[in-house]
């Protein structure tokens, strides 16, 4: 019976062992697994936020793709306008003072030169 119960209490004990270091091994992965969760979860956040400023740079240009656009179709009426004021004014023998002609402020003004 005692060597029963020896090989038996061996049994036990490796058994017991064996389990020790599944668990062991297990919990180390298990930590690994956090860290990883935790590592991409950080990587997703950051890439969220570069989003949100791509997202907010994308809102910004085309604000000011539609003022630009805005700008050039003034410009270009102006200078339709010009030209329509200077055909006249060629028909008609008029000369025309670029320094007092209100067209020509406006394109000025415009253009961004004062």
């Amino acid at each position: 019976k005692i060597r029963f119960l020896t090989a038996d209490t061996a049994n036990l004990r490796f058994t017991l062992n064996m389990t020790k270091e599944r668990q062991e091994a297990m919990h180390l992965e298990l930590n690994t697994t956090k860290q990883q969760y935790r590592e991409a979860a950080n990587s997703a956040a950051k890439v969220q936020k570069e989003m949100e400023q791509q997202k907010q740079k994308l809102v910004l240009m085309e604000q000011q793709l539609v003022s630009k656009t805005e700008t050039l179709k003034n410009i270009s009426e102006s200078f339709i306008e010009l030209r329509k004021t200077l055909l006249s004014a060629k028909a008609s023998g008029t000369l025309i003072d670029p320094n007092n002609n209100k067209l020509v402020d406006k394109i000025a003004r415009l253009l961004g030169h004062y």
